[in-house]
């Protein structure tokens, strides 16, 4: 689901190009993750850092020390959590064209989006990337603008803006809501 297989493909086809280059991958050490290196070691492809289970606070640190952050899901992915990670470090992105991701990324703006299951689109998004450091840095700044609309500050202001809104503007229907909501809302640490 995540889309690993293709990531590894594109990866052989960017070594070519970027000799140098080394693709670090974070997540759990599992069956999964060893049938991939098993993949890896056949094919013979080098400078892949299996960093295993990456606590949350550690992460940044990962994002940082990266020149292009890459999610390849294949499907159902409900928002870009991890994009918006890899973005808030002004890193650039190229992800899926797929529900979630691209309800986010606004491809060439402030990350790139590529044909979901497809291994030279992804290299081809990834090198495009590598090869101009103006368009990396580019789209990296705009991902980072784009993060802080994601802000609990900044939303958590769009949350109380639309309450205030509703019951300014429809007094009547908020009072009802409430109303409803404490109904069904059970109480902690009353008493009868």
């Amino acid at each position: 689901r995540k889309g690993f297989k293709y990531l590894l493909g594109a990866y052989d086809l960017v070594k070519k190009e970027f000799p140098e280059c080394r693709f670090i991958v974070v997540g759990p050490e599992d069956r999964t993750s060893r049938k991939y290196q098993k993949i890896a070691a056949k094919r013979k492809l080098k400078d892949i850092v299996w960093a295993g289970y990456v606590p949350y606070a550690e992460l940044p640190r990962y994002y940082k020390s990266a020149d292009v952050f890459c999610s390849p899901a294949v499907d159902k992915e409900s928002f870009g959590i991890i994009l918006l990670e890899a973005m808030a470090a002004g890193k650039p992105v190229v992800a899926s064209n797929i529900n979630g991701y691209a309800d986010l990324v606004r491809d060439g703006i402030d990350g790139l989006l590529v044909q979901p299951k497809n291994e030279e689109a992804l290299s081809k998004a990834i090198l495009k990337l590598l090869r101009d450091d103006w368009l990396r840095d580019r789209i990296g700044a705009m991902g980072e603008i784009k993060a802080k609309d994601y802000g609990w500050e900044t939303v958590a202001r769009q949350v109380m803006d639309f309450y205030e809104k509703l019951l300014r503007d429809h007094p009547v229907i908020a009072r009802q809501e409430i109303a409803r909501a404490e109904r069904q809302t059970p109480r902690v640490g009353t008493t009868p």
